[in-house]
């Protein structure tokens, strides 16, 4: 699309040409941000919210332990499911940012008054925050580059078959 075609779409809005470009750049970003956003949560939209290997359900267990029972109880939980037949004690083995961040989150929803399972927290949690990368990722080429490199680069994280697959469900 031309630089004509733009000004003559965004003419009734009586913007001035910073702020055209301003506008494209946000609305450009904004897509991106939905589109990597949609990406990771493909299996989730074609089939169900479901956790898929041994790694995500056993974040969704502490998790669930957490909320139902405490960070004191949680911190001084031992799993005889983990670790079998050995077991686990969780507060010496595991760094528990993610379940603290799934848990606030779940709190969050529902001081809100958001009825919401804590699995649907946790099944939305990772691609929330790996589609943010998209937003540190326009920065970062914005500053050292421009704009222009910038939107590439959020571009490019929002689209990476590697980083997809590592921050999906």
């Amino acid at each position: 699309m031309s630089s004509t075609m733009t000004s003559d779409l965004l003419k009734p809005f009586k913007l001035k040409t910073k702020q055209q470009e301003l506008l494209i750049r946000v609305s450009i970003l904004c897509l991106v941000y939905i589109l990597a956003f949609i990406t990771r949560l493909f299996s989730v939209l074609r089939y169900e919210s479901m956790i898929h290997e041994f790694d995500p359900y056993f974040n969704y267990r502490t998790t669930l332990y957490l909320t139902q029972n405490g960070f004191y109880d949680f911190w001084n939980w031992f799993d005889s499911e983990s670790w079998y037949p050995l077991g686990r004690i969780i507060g010496g083995t595991l760094y528990p940012g993610l379940m603290v961040t799934a848990a606030l989150i779940y709190r969050l929803l529902h001081f809100l008054r958001f009825a919401v399972h804590i699995r649907e927290v946790c099944v939305l949690t990772a691609p929330f925050f790996a589609s943010n990368t998209t937003l540190v990722a326009y920065f970062f080429g914005k500053e050292i580059w421009d704009t222009g490199a910038g939107l590439v680069a959020a571009i490019l994280i929002a689209v990476c078959p590697g980083y997809i697959s590592r921050f999906g469900i």
